[in-house]
């Protein structure tokens, strides 16, 4: 607040509860501001699950410059990672900036895929690969038991297609090949 209080081009937003606790942080430095203007095409967003002393997920907005270099733009501090706590997270971002994302990247959070829609109906979500193959394993090794492997293997060479018929052809023939996966794979990935 004091830095909000020197710099009238900070913003900073927050909710308590019904105790009057701390729920929800937003803050954004006058430049952050700037720099999601500029570069608001493609935002990128993960969290830290708990790690602070606050024990309160931390959400960061980042975006690529022109010079290739990522920028954090946004910090958020919250209770919890709902949907009514990621709407909220939006709206802010939203009043503050007056500027949707074309594309967003996100770790696959069900909250946050159904709140983009909501706040930014032109924005189109997209999950990151990164957290895609961190989750994979945790989901279907033992599902898959003995043929962990060679999914595994294919799910690579098919992620890997240059072209999008390629892609839907060897991704329907991976949902064929693996029937035990099918259900994770069509509600995280499809």
């Amino acid at each position: 607040m004091q830095k909000k209080a020197e710099d009238l081009h900070w913003i900073v937003d927050f909710e308590l509860d019904k105790d009057n606790r701390l729920t929800c942080l937003l803050w954004m430095s006058s430049d952050q501001v700037d720099l999601w203007l500029r570069y608001h095409d493609v935002v990128i967003n993960d969290n830290t699950a708990r790690t602070n002393q606050y024990q309160m997920p931390l959400e960061v907005f980042i975006i690529i410059d022109n010079k290739c270099k990522s920028c954090l733009v946004c910090q958020v501090l919250v209770s919890d990672e709902s949907l009514d706590t990621h709407v909220w997270i939006l709206k802010c971002i939203k009043k503050a900036t007056k500027t949707a994302p074309i594309v967003m990247f996100t770790d696959a959070d069900p909250a946050l895929d159904a709140a983009i829609p909501i706040i930014f109906s032109e924005t189109y979500p997209v999950h990151c690969i990164f957290h895609i193959v961190q989750n994979l394993p945790k989901n279907l090794k033992a599902k898959l038991g003995e043929k962990w492997d060679d999914f595994i293997k294919q799910f690579y060479q098919y992620r890997n297609s240059l072209c999008e018929p390629l892609f839907k052809q060897r991704w329907n023939q991976l949902l064929i090949d693996y029937p035990m996966a099918k259900d994770i794979l069509l509600r995280t990935l499809d």
